[in-house]
């Protein structure tokens, strides 16, 4: 009549034969296994008391409880995940590489090491993927270049040359000529030229006419796409224009739906890249919270849907997480 084992014997006869069966199985909950996960900020000196919700069946409950001054402590399984992921296309190797960028400042020790040297092997990887017309393909050896992928493995690969990585395997000049070119020829979305503006403008290469153009249609721009086309301002020393692309909220947009081709986003994806633009902008800014509330609402057993939601949260937390560390006292 409760959980655990149960013992079963099922007696059988005919005139001629009697049976009896035997058997052990486990009675457990009707529903499958769920993790909430919460996070509560305790000022030194105060008291509280950590409740299992009510829906939870009786003596079915495990609590796993974490202290630290480091809320980014609670990231450590997304990015466990990512660095044993065992397969690697354009958007895998990049997702695996984002985390690493900013999580080896938040490990001490050996594993901070551990995260620089697979920086580097991401590195090579990534430049692996270079094809002869300077973009990156879905796979190593692949001829046809990927647009969306080489635009989010190319934003990597510019913060690596930054945090001091060298990109010695890469032809950046080819790389930068194959963007350029797809702004210019390709026609693609308005989102996609966002983000194509985005990276050129890291690379010091911005499009001011091409941002101006996106900046007067800036309502037909998803999340994601406004988030790009401030980071491109930004990049281009217009904070001004910057602060212009941005929502004015985060509630009222509506985040488009998972892809699964072409322009790879989601719902997370696209909060996260608002949020590590945010940071970047304003650590300060009113959608900051948000923003980490809602991506942090959307994880399950500490992890997000996918690779591409794991690579963008983690990275945007871990820029949050950083800027909470540098605030004084």
């Amino acid at each position: 009549t409760g959980l655990g084992n149960v013992k079963a014997i099922l007696r059988a006869a005919t005139p001629d034969l009697q049976v009896v069966a035997k058997a052990n199985f486990m009675s457990r909950p009707a529903s499958a296994l769920l993790v909430e996960n919460e996070w509560q900020e305790i000022e030194a000196g105060e008291s509280t008391v950590i409740e299992i919700p009510d829906f939870i069946i009786g003596d079915t409950a495990k609590t796993t409880l974490t202290v630290s001054s480091q809320p980014s402590l609670d990231l450590r399984p997304a990015i466990d995940r990512l660095m044993a992921y065992p397969h690697g296309c354009l958007e895998q190797s990049s997702s695996r590489l984002a985390p690493l960028l900013f999580a080896a400042d938040l490990f001490d020790g050996t594993k901070s090491e551990y995260l620089k040297r697979m920086v580097d092997a991401g590195i090579r990887r990534l430049a692996s993927m270079q094809t002869p017309s300077g973009g990156l393909a879905y796979w190593p050896g692949d001829t046809q270049p990927y647009l969306w992928g080489t635009c989010y493995a190319s934003l990597l690969l510019i913060e690596a040359k930054r945090a001091g990585h060298e990109l010695r395997d890469l032809d950046q000049k080819a790389l930068a000529k194959y963007l350029a070119r797809s702004l210019r020829q390709d026609n693609p979305g308005l989102n996609q030229q966002a983000f194509l503006c985005r990276v050129l403008a890291a690379l010091d290469k911005p499009q001011m006419s091409r941002q101006s153009y996106l900046l007067e249609r800036v309502d037909k721009l998803d999340l994601g796409g406004r988030a790009h086309l401030a980071a491109a301002w930004l990049a281009s020393g217009r904070r001004d224009k910057a602060t212009l692309s941005l929502p004015k909220d985060v509630h009222t947009q509506e985040l488009p739906a998972r892809t699964t081709g072409g322009r790879l986003t989601s719902p997370v994806a696209q909060d996260g890249i608002l949020l590590s633009v945010l940071l970047s902008l304003n650590p300060k800014h009113p959608l900051v919270q948000p923003l980490v509330d809602r991506l942090d609402r959307g994880r399950r057993a500490g992890f997000w849907r996918s690779t591409l939601d794991d690579g963008v949260a983690v990275s945007a937390l871990c820029r949050h997480q950083a800027n909470i560390q540098r605030e004084p006292g």
